[in-house]
């Protein structure tokens, strides 16, 4: 991927996408172009096929798409499935009709099964059944992940599979309804402070143990596949290595935000398992490894926080 080459970043406005448009100019690539919702519905057969007709982009960022937490997939899943399925789509077979060199599809943590021994292979995909409440979301991706492989062998694209653990950073959606939990921490922690709150009170019981990944790390790691990698049969997980609990995310967040009032959980636990990570093999192997890292992505981003939102 050179630097004049075009680029279509799909979903640019959104975490991965807004954290790839920032990397790509650092790193001098002069020609990516974009869309916005309002411009291109990307769910628009015929819109997106006339846009891939007339852009001729050479590489594709897919990092556009419908995404959320197990509550948000639980609370419309129709949405998340179907909107899912038709962006993919139209994405990747509008990439292969018009001779796209190089797409990268992102998947996510949920298209694993719910029960699996830790930390998560690739080769446990539809090995058990998937948490329930995150099916949708996570059948919309397999079904995305299996388009990708299939149409490299059949008819030869270079589709790269990336499965990103949980995802966090300033493009997160910190005012969702069902926001992710770096987020929700962020932004509840910002509004106690501000209240002069003593206390904040969060469901579960802390105890659960997830690797998280930051924005920039993701986008570095997504410009360096689209450069460099050949092994377009199979998917690849991107993983920390790190585990960390809720309890432990929250502490340190209200710390680097000047937060000084008790954290607590109500001890109401769910059916998700204790711990979850990513077998880090495949990526060891590219010595990729995260450069900004957990304490300086929850720094920069409780940072970005309180001077844009708190």
């Amino acid at each position: 991927m050179r630097i004049h080459e075009k680029i279509y970043v799909a979903g640019h406005q959104g975490l991965i996408g807004g954290a790839l448009m920032r990397h790509l100019a650092e790193k001098r690539y002069n020609n990516i172009i974009t869309r916005t919702r309002a411009e291109l519905d990307l769910r628009d057969q015929k819109a997106v096929a006339d846009f891939f007709e007339r852009e001729k982009p050479q590489f594709v960022f897919m990092a556009a798409g419908v995404h959320g937490n197990r509550d948000a997939v639980a609370a419309s899943p129709t949405r998340f499935l179907l909107d899912n399925l038709r962006i993919q789509n139209n994405l990747i077979h509008q990439s292969y009709l018009n001779d796209v060199k190089m797409l990268l599809f992102y998947g996510c943590d949920s298209i694993y099964p719910q029960n699996v021994p830790q930390p998560i292979q690739e080769d446990y995909l539809l090995s058990n059944p998937m948490d329930k409440m995150s099916e949708p979301l996570g059948l919309a991706k397999i079904a995305g992940l299996k388009m990708c492989l299939e149409y490299n062998r059949k008819y030869g694209t270079k589709n790269i599979v990336a499965i990103p653990i949980q995802l966090f950073g300033t493009g997160d959606r910190f005012d969702a309804p069902y926001p992710n939990k770096v987020a929700l921490f962020v932004r509840e922690i910002a509004k106690a402070k501000k209240a002069n709150q003593d206390q904040i009170l969060f469901h579960g019981t802390g105890e659960l143990m997830r690797e998280y990944l930051f924005e920039d790390d993701m986008a570095e790691a997504s410009i360096m596949l689209m450069r460099s990698y050949v092994h377009f049969h199979q998917p690849i997980n991107f993983g920390t290595g790190r585990l960390s609990s809720h309890l432990e995310i929250a502490s340190l967040c209200a710390e680097m935000m000047g937060y000084e009032g008790k954290i607590e959980f109500d001890g109401i636990a769910d059916d998700q398992p204790i711990a979850v990570g990513f077998m880090r093999n495949k990526i060891e192997e590219l010595s990729w490894y995260p450069k900004i890292g957990l304490e300086r992505g929850l720094e920069q981003t409780c940072r970005w926080y309180l001077e844009n939102r708190g």
